[in-house]
């Protein structure tokens, strides 16, 4: 296990660096790491485009909670996403979040937000420290949804807000490529 955390975290060390100073987070040893270039490219669209992504973001930072990201085929149909606690090493709690590749690209963004606030519950209890204490947790706090499986009221609202946010921004960038269009039409 040692080794396999070791090749990740050596892997993921340089590629985050410039998606967290796009928005002003330190890309010094990040808490939320993406494993390949899509799950690197939801991560940017989260943080460029939602408030409520970038505080999850900030508060993970500021925790002893390691996140990876990636996408994958490997999800039933059903289930857009899910989170699973992976190891302690020293004084870091590592997690991964595992997103459905088959989810509509326009929905990534709000699924990470929502398991980056499972995440964000995780770092509040620091008695989470196996996947026994994660199942524990979330009998507690959670909702049960299937067989062994939970969600959170937070974690549903984080997703929604990402969501809505993600969505006015694009209505944003849509008025203002319009209104350039406008002004360029006029220019000529």
């Amino acid at each position: 296990m040692f080794v396999v955390m070791s090749l990740l975290i050596g892997l993921l060390a340089a590629g985050q660096s410039q998606t967290l100073n796009a928005v002003g987070l330190s890309a010094h040893d990040p808490h939320v790491r993406p494993l390949e270039k899509d799950a690197d490219r939801v991560l940017a669209k989260g943080l460029a485009k939602s408030p409520t992504f970038r505080r999850l973001v900030s508060r993970l930072e500021q925790s002893d909670v390691i996140v990876y990201v990636r996408l994958g085929w490997d999800l039933p149909q059903h289930i857009g996403g899910r989170l699973h606690f992976l190891a302690v090493h020293g004084e870091s709690r590592y997690l991964v979040v595992d997103l459905n590749r088959a989810v509509a690209q326009t929905a990534l963004v709000a699924l990470l937000g929502h398991e980056l606030q499972h995440a964000v519950e995780v770092a509040e209890d620091r008695d989470v420290t196996s996947p026994a204490d994660l199942r524990v947790l979330y009998r507690r706090v959670g909702i049960q949804t299937g067989a062994d499986r939970y969600d959170s009221i937070a974690a549903r609202r984080a997703g929604y807000d990402v969501l809505r946010e993600e969505a006015a921004s694009r209505r944003h960038s849509t008025r203002e490529a319009s209104a350039m269009g406008s002004l360029s039409e006029s220019a000529e």
